[in-house]
């Protein structure tokens, strides 16, 4: 089973300017000047502030021992989760031929149609909180069955 997290990842400069000071080279004391013109300013909602920077998206496996990072991805802080889901998912697949993904566990910033639909063309069983707080008629409920302890298999009913 994948799952994903994403993390805010401020860049603390004014204008997306970073300024560097090498201390790892010999007898260099000039700063040096290295331009951010792909982070931007997005939204952190776990602190309810605005940052500027980039986020990360990290696909990890999550029925491991130790949630091993698969695939991490810095993205434009402007970003969506659900975004950076799609584009991650396709990148990650192109790239990692060792195997399949059969399950995929999201938060509730990917709860929407067009997700489910993705997963399903790509053939992976999606598990994603529900987003109590959209605005929309919910055309699809999902009930679960166990059939063997910490095992949830998924039926779709659709009304």
């Amino acid at each position: 089973m994948m799952a994903h997290r994403s993390s805010p990842l401020p860049i603390p400069a004014a204008n997306h300017l970073v300024i560097v000071v090498p201390s790892a080279i010999a007898d260099c004391n000039h700063p040096r000047l290295y331009s951010q013109p792909d982070c931007n300013s997005g939204w952190d909602s776990a602190r309810e502030k605005y940052y500027n920077g980039y986020h990360l998206y990290m696909i990890s496996a999550a029925d491991s021992k130790h949630d091993l990072p698969l695939y991490p991805r810095l993205q434009p802080a402007s970003r969506h989760d659900a975004v950076s889901l799609v584009m991650s998912t396709v990148e990650f697949k192109q790239r990692f031929t060792l195997g399949t993904v059969d399950k995929m566990l999201l938060d509730a910033a990917h709860d929407a149609e067009a997700i489910y639909l993705l997963l399903d063309h790509q053939n992976i069983q999606p598990f994603i909180d529900l987003n109590n707080g959209a605005r929309r008629i919910r055309r699809r409920t999902v009930t679960f069955r166990f059939l063997q302890p910490a095992f949830p298999s998924v039926q779709k009913v659709v009304k």
